[in-house]
């Protein structure tokens, strides 16, 4: 493939004398490809899906927040915050320990293991942090919180994508296999562009956001939120593979 920092002539034109090609000494009708547009154009795109995503996850968060300022206790959310932050980084230490275990039997099964792991997990998170701030504050958790909760794993998992996307993009102009390989793989997937939010996604955040406000028996409705998200992230990880 061609050097992404070398443009490439534009398409093929037949020559004064008949059917040779104006760009090379090829005969056949062919067409030169302008490989740094494609590129250009693709991580564009990909930029602006994540920064879709990245608002799209700040939403509820900051709704959430100014909720629970004007009508209740603010230094509590701001808890559930930090509790569902450090779950989502636990979360994902597990995820990325399983998935590579899984990984020694095949790609596959350790993406689809390592997801799995994730999603199922985000539900339990928003209830332990949910119950954990209920039981330290004597205060329970009012409709504020799962605006807060669901929108805290939203905007964690927005950010690290918001961050990889970033290193993708600028991996695309740089020299090197690894960077090759990210074009061919650019080059490949035009013309076919992903969906901005995956349904998995989609369903973690308010599935977070209801498991904080869960109490008594109703907190065992996270055994269903949680295998809904690990039955969509698994789904999702399939088609990816």
């Amino acid at each position: 493939m061609s050097s992404p920092l070398t443009p490439t002539p534009s398409p093929s034109t037949p020559s004064a004398h008949g059917s040779a090609c104006a760009h090379c000494d090829d005969s056949v009708p062919h067409e030169h490809v302008d490989v740094r547009s494609e590129l250009t154009a693709v991580a564009a795109a990909a930029r602006r899906r994540s920064t879709v995503t990245l608002l799209v996850a700040l939403a509820p968060l900051v709704i959430g927040l100014v909720a629970a300022v004007v009508l209740s206790d603010a230094v509590a959310h701001l808890l559930l915050v930090v509790a569902v932050a450090v779950g989502s980084l636990v979360v994902t230490a597990i995820s990325v320990t399983v998935a590579r275990g899984a990984t020694r039997r095949s790609a596959r099964v350790g993406v689809a293991a390592g997801a799995a792991v994730s999603s199922a997990l985000a539900p339990v998170v928003g209830l332990a942090a949910g119950l954990g701030i209920t039981a330290a504050l004597d205060e329970p958790m009012s409709w504020p919180a799962a605006l807060v909760a669901g929108g805290t794993w939203w905007t964690i998992a927005a950010v690290g994508n918001y961050g990889a996307s970033v290193m993708w993009q600028k991996m695309l102009f740089e020299p090197g296999e690894q960077a090759e390989r990210a074009r061919a793989q650019a080059m490949a997937s035009r013309g076919s562009e992903p969906s901005t939010f995956s349904l998995a996604w989609l369903v973690q955040g308010p599935a977070v956001g209801a498991a904080a406000v869960l109490t008594g028996p109703l907190a065992f409705a996270v055994v269903p939120l949680a295998a809904l998200c690990a039955a969509l992230s698994v789904r999702g990880s399939a088609r990816r593979v």
